[in-house]
């Protein structure tokens, strides 16, 4: 048995303790490699068995009750093979996460949700951890992982402070703001010291769409802009007023920056445009007409369903103009464009290009259209003959996520370009 995935809770009467046990520990003697246990039952335990494998490779442990916690084996924890463990616990203790991370020694990969005992995240011991994934769900948590290389975080409370995370090369932080009030008493300083100031040295760095708009509300307070090393930057947000000037202040702190990813999102607790300024109206926080910087005014509170292909090409603009080392853009305008605007917006990319020196192509997938952007005329080239004597040999591949094939295929060319010897192959 390679798979196992169980899922258990108190609408089905006849399933006891016992039953689940067997279940677990059945699968654990056919050497499965991959177990999911979803328990949704009434003051259940995890047994004491399930500590000591050497053949687990990946493990989900969801225990959704309240009643129920994931107490401190007694014994040692011995995962040997463990490579990826997620943990979605009500009531899970740091002394637990010691043990675990201890008896793990190759753990490679660690998914924390609801686990809102645990003040510290302290993994700084797990010396092969380079993923760490966490949806935070309680008030002053501390996260120490100096070895990680990646760090996807989703906040639902301002305070969650980043103590160590100097190995990091990629990020990707959002925070869940469920109450407006928390915009304003020191919340954006706060985000700025103990998060955002954290990654300066991250080369691929994602924003969500709320925490752009809370370093908007920084740039109204002058708060200080740390300098970014992002090479990759994907921006999860809107064309709207109130994203444009975080996301400008953070181009403008990325001197590297070379690719340039912007794909519309609304998830769970995303503050719209018009509630950001009402909250701000109501406070008195600067005169709404000069509120934001000249840059945003372009787009006067337009919310996702009221962007116009003028607003994409306004859009387009000022990245290239505030962006001095960009080198690709990527849109995904699926949110906003729609039939005849598809049209409309393809109209305006030739001008588009000729004024600003960039080359845009355009294809649709599931999401609608999603337009690249290519800046500078010279980087865009197609096949390059190598210096005479020389051969070139390129490769290319395609796939299809429907189909369980994929093609590949490579071709040997001399300096005048004559194709000398080629392969192709479906898969």
């Amino acid at each position: 048995m390679t798979s196992f995935h169980l899922y258990a809770d108190n609408i089905n009467r006849s399933i006891e303790s016992p039953d689940i046990n067997r279940s677990i520990e059945f699968a654990m003697s056919k050497n499965a490699e991959n177990m999911l246990l979803d328990i949704r039952y009434y003051r259940y335990n995890l047994p004491e068995f399930l500590y000591v494998s050497s053949t687990i490779k990946q493990l989900t442990l969801s225990v959704h009750n309240y009643y129920s916690d994931m107490k401190v084996p007694i014994s040692s924890v011995s995962w040997t093979s463990l490579k990826k463990l997620s943990l979605f616990c009500y009531k899970f203790s740091e002394e637990c996460m010691a043990k675990i991370l201890s008896g793990s020694p190759i753990l490679e990969r660690l998914s924390l949700d609801f686990c809102s005992e645990m003040k510290v995240i302290d993994v700084s011991k797990s010396l092969s951890l380079r993923t760490l994934e966490a949806t935070i769900r309680a008030t002053g948590i501390q996260i120490v992982a100096p070895h990680i290389r990646c760090l996807r975080l989703r906040s639902c409370v301002y305070q969650c402070t980043l103590v160590d995370v100097s190995s990091l090369t990629e990020a990707n932080l959002e925070i869940s703001v469920m109450s407006t009030e928390i915009l304003t008493d020191g919340f954006p300083q706060v985000i700025m010291q103990k998060m955002v100031e954290k990654l300066q040295n991250v080369e691929t760095l994602t924003f969500g769409p709320n925490l752009l708009k809370i370093l908007s509300v920084a740039e109204l307070y002058h708060l200080p802009f740390p300098s970014f090393r992002v090479k990759d930057l994907t921006l999860e947000t809107a064309i709207s007023e109130d994203a444009i000037p975080g996301l400008v202040t953070v181009l403008e702190n990325s001197p590297q920056l070379k690719k340039l990813t912007v794909q519309p999102k609304l998830v769970n607790g995303t503050l719209l445009g018009t509630s950001l300024d009402d909250l701000l109206d109501v406070h008195g926080l600067i005169n709404s007409d000069q509120r934001w910087r000249s840059e945003a005014r372009v787009f006067p509170k337009i919310l996702t369903w009221d962007v116009e292909p003028k607003h994409v090409v306004s859009f387009i603009k000022l990245m290239l103009k505030t962006t001095k080392t960009l080198e690709k853009m990527v849109l995904g305008l699926g949110y906003y464009l729609q039939g005849r605007q598809v049209e409309e917006f393809l109209e305006m990319v030739p001008m588009l290009c000729q004024d600003n020196n960039v080359s845009i192509s355009n294809k649709f997938n599931r999401r609608g259209l999603v337009s690249t952007v290519h800046s500078g005329l010279s980087s865009i080239v197609g096949w390059q003959k190598p210096c005479p004597s020389f051969v070139k040999c390129n490769i290319g591949s395609s796939w299809l996520n429907a189909k369980q094939n994929c093609g590949a295929a490579w071709m040997v060319r001399d300096h005048m370009g004559q194709p000398l010897v080629h392969g192709r192959r479906s898969y």
